[in-house]
This record gives structure tokens, sequence and C-alpha cells, in this order.
């Protein structure tokens, strides 16, 4: 175990309810300051209290394959989600219950064999090498289209597009960042799949609304950072299923997975 004040525990240990329906324990020891939040937390164990996975991130944190990690902005997107009446059938949607507003997003980590089952039909090979470099996390279309966790040639964790192959055909690094990949998401499309509208605003019908205020004022007090004005800025070169040969890392790797 890390020590007390440390980040690295901080990541890893969270309180159960009724202590997390209010506060996660970053939450609370920022609150406190190191030195009472260490004397408080010994004081809540010596009780008999059990310092475990709890909640909707850890749940999906717990559900990665070593050596993927959950990013730390995605655990603090989860928590805000959790806390803001955001989860919903088993996924974090950022949709408002009122109306249609802001991106189609639905972040879900699903149980290790449902997953791998999910990028053995996506990619169409029985490589488990090929096929554990890979892990969904996040519904971005209606028609299928999901972001994933990918661990690039050197081992690094990148999020990359998944066409659904029926519709889009988007298949490329998102960005490096996670935090860039919640800035796309705030940017406004009705759904990430569709590369073709990313050099354009997205634009308010009568039943839809670009933007979700509130989760927009939380990435910007979270993180410090702007909403770019179009996911070009991001994503500047999208690759899609047929480039055969696009500079994309993603795409070269998948390029060379169906020609070996």
């Amino acid at each position: 175990m890390a020590a007390c004040g440390s980040s690295g525990w901080t990541q890893q240990f969270r309180a159960p309810a009724p202590w997390r329906t209010a506060l996660t324990f970053r939450d609370y020891r920022t609150l406190l300051g190191p030195r009472r939040w260490c004397l408080e937390l010994g004081d809540y164990v010596q009780a008999g209290h059990h310092v475990g996975v709890t909640g909707f991130a850890d749940e999906m944190a717990a559900r990665l394959p070593a050596p993927f990690v959950l990013p730390e902005p995605f655990r603090l997107l989860l928590d805000w989600a959790e806390r803001n009446g955001y989860i919903n059938d088993g996924a974090a949607t950022l949709h408002e219950a009122s109306h249609d507003v802001g991106t189609h997003f639905a972040f879900r980590i699903d149980p290790a064999a449902d997953a791998a089952e999910h990028v053995r039909l996506w990619l169409g090979v029985d490589d488990q090498a090929a096929i554990s470099r890979l892990v969904p996390f996040a519904s971005t279309a209606a028609d299928g289209t999901t972001a994933a966790l990918w661990l690039d040639d050197d081992g690094r964790q990148r999020i990359v597009a998944l066409g659904s192959g029926s519709g889009s055909t988007l298949a490329c690094v998102l960005t490096d960042d996670p935090v860039d990949f919640l800035r796309l998401v705030a940017i406004g499309y009705q759904e990430l799949a569709w590369p073709e509208e990313w050099t354009a605003r997205p634009q308010a019908d009568h039943s839809w609304t670009p933007v979700n205020s509130r989760y927009r004022d939380w990435l910007a007090a979270t993180f410090a950072v702007s909403v770019p004005e179009t996911a070009s800025e991001l994503v500047p070169r999208p690759a899609e299923m047929d480039d055969q040969y696009s500079d994309d890392a993603f795409a070269r790797w998948l390029n060379q997975l169906h020609t070996a």
C-alpha cells in the first residue's frame, strides 16, 4: 500500500456507501488536508469499515485486464457522472433526461469475455495477441461505433475509434490524451462517428441541442481546458477502414494485421 499522503493511494481506494454518496475519498482528502485525512481514515478503518472497490468508476476499472489502466480523467468523469445522475442502464451517458442534449455517449466497459468477443468480431481475426490489445469503453454512435483503449507497438495506451462497419468506417487514433478525448465529447456533435462533419461546428435542430452545459462546466473547472470549435482541431487526419496508406498508427496496425 502506498503512503497515506501519496496520489497513488487515493487512486486505489474509495470509501463505500454511505460515505461515497456525496464525496469521493479524493474530495474528502482535499477538504480535510493530508494529516487530518490520515487520522480520520485510520479511525474509519479501526471502526470496522472496509475500504474497497465501490462505485461505478471502480467497477469499470476492475473490468480492465492488465496492463490496461483506467485513466484518472476518466475516473473523475465517472465519479462526477455518478454524483449527478448520469448513470443509466449500467453506463455513464451524459444525456439530460428531459431532452436530447450533447453527444451520443455511453461509457461502459463490458466484462472481459464480452469485451474480447466484441473485439474479435470487429477485427475479424482470432489472433488472441491482437484481441488483447483493444478494450472498447464507450459507445459514440447509435450505429455501434465505439471508442476503445488500444496498446500500440510500444505498449502505450491510446484512444481509438472502432467504426461499426455497417455505417461509420472510422478507424483511427482519436487522441493519446484522455482529457482531449473528453474535450472531443464536449464539442457537441450528435455522434462521434462521421469525420466528414468534423471540419464544421455542430448545429442544433428542433429535437437536439449540441452542448451539454453541465458537462462543459465540469470539464473546464476540473482540467482548466477549453473546448475546441471543431473535432478537426483534435483529430486533423482521421483514417477510415479502407485507408491502406494512412499515416495513422492504428490504421497501419490494422493493415498489417490483415495482410500478415
